[in-house]
């Protein structure tokens, strides 16, 4: 009898120890589950968010180069988007930072944002400048008097390297012919003055204007009188 009771209660003690082992081993995984779970929740996120886009200028138009953008990581790739008249981009999407972009006759702007599994970033946007406009002549004050010299000048062009004067006028000149000003000499008669803008891909414009010259006054000369009759 005294054995039986043994038994039972030696029995009884191995359950127990075996439903806390089970306890032990369940808390356990449910505990690394959980730990596996908020790991991965944290490590997940969309990419960050590019903060620029390289590329070289003056972009011609028609021409084609490579650009790139400038992102931290986290991306799986990009989507690229182009407006304004033809440009475009070789592909819309890219596991790379880069891309080919073909330049419009105008100014374009581009915009380019990174994406992964788990969204996208915010979007980076860029606009691309062609050639400006030029603007009217500035025309000094006052009467250009003939034989004198006058400083014009034009507002300075979006992405001009240079610029160009000439002038057309009997004994007209101007000199120092690739800035923004040029000093113009005055001839005799009217004058036409141009201007216009250049870069490496192409020249705006030509803008003029029509100077019309203040004559020098006439030679004083000694007129000799005829007899000076006494009392007149």
């Amino acid at each position: 009898m005294k054995t039986k009771i043994k038994n039972y209660y030696t029995h009884f003690e191995r359950s127990i120890a075996v439903k806390k082992l089970k306890v032990f081993f369940f808390s356990a995984i449910l505990l690394l589950v959980i730990n596996c779970f908020m790991t991965f929740n944290s490590e997940a996120a969309p990419p960050s968010d590019p903060t620029d886009i390289g590329f070289l200028l003056p972009f011609c138009s028609g021409t084609s180069q490579t650009i790139s953008v400038l992102q931290s990581g986290g991306a799986d790739g990009f989507y690229w988007v182009a407006t304004g008249p033809s440009w475009s981009f070789a592909s819309s999407t890219t596991s790379s930072t880069f891309n080919v972009l073909t330049a419009g006759p105008e100014s374009g702007t581009i915009s380019v944002w990174a994406f992964n599994i788990d969204g996208n970033s915010g979007t980076f946007t860029k606009v691309i400048n062609q050639l400006g406009d030029i603007t009217p002549i500035n025309v000094p004050g006052g009467f250009h008097c003939t034989g004198t010299s006058k400083t014009y000048t034009v507002n300075p062009v979006l992405l001009a390297s240079g610029y160009t004067w000439q002038i057309t006028g009997s004994g007209w000149s101007c000199t120092n012919t690739s800035q923004t000003w040029t000093q113009v000499t005055a001839g005799t008669g009217n004058a036409t003055l141009r201007v216009w803008a250049y870069n490496a891909c192409e020249s705006s414009a030509t803008m003029f204007t029509t100077i019309i010259p203040k004559p020098a006054p006439y030679e004083i000369k000694a007129v000799t009188p005829g007899p000076h009759c006494p009392g007149t």
